[in-house]
């Protein structure tokens, strides 16, 4: 399993102005649930185990590649830092402080392919903010939440998430791309 992370990714002017656009008050979200488990038995075993609990998102780019944010220039640009042949998807994800960590539904986050000719699809996942949060990777592997650290594996990983405690709100950017 090919996984790389990187940390002060985007130039920190750029950063800013995609923090500054997702945290002003005009920003849309939108209330939706943590994945649940996709039939998959949990790779690892994990602890704390998984919870339903509410988040919220924003869609710039949906699942059938339509833009759906006046934001959507912002995630092209991004599409370019990632040397993106395509966007399949991106999507922003405001997960709610819990008391305990809980995690999510183990995953991947697109499973079929748009277009036959494109290669195998890439999870890129860029955090907005710091927190006690993380990613957890099949492997074991914990990425946590750290501003402006972006993590790319091949979307056939299975993933989930684990809630933070310790600020309100943990926000990722999850892009869906093909190479």
């Amino acid at each position: 399993m090919n996984v790389i992370v990187h940390d002060n990714w985007l130039n920190p002017v750029y950063f800013n102005v995609l923090k500054e656009y997702i945290l002003s008050t005009e920003f849309a979200w939108y209330k939706g649930e943590v994945v649940e488990d996709v039939g998959q038995v949990a790779p690892i075993k994990t602890q704390p185990i998984f919870e339903k609990r509410d988040q919220f998102f924003h869609a710039f780019i949906n699942d059938k590649g339509e833009n759906n944010s006046g934001g959507v220039a912002l995630i092209h640009k991004i599409g370019w830092f990632l040397n993106a042949k395509k966007i399949i998807r991106a999507k922003l994800n405001y997960g709610s402080k819990t008391n305990e960590p809980q995690l999510g539904g183990w995953h991947v986050d697109y499973d079929y392919k748009v277009n036959p000719n494109d290669s195998d699809y890439k999870i890129a996942i860029l955090y907005i903010n710091t927190n006690n949060g993380y990613t957890l990777l099949e492997n074991g592997q914990e990425i946590l939440s750290v501003e402006n650290r972006v993590v790319i594996f091949d979307n056939s990983v299975l993933h989930t998430d684990c809630s933070q405690t310790d600020i309100q709100g943990r926000i990722v950017l999850n892009i869906v791309y093909c190479e």
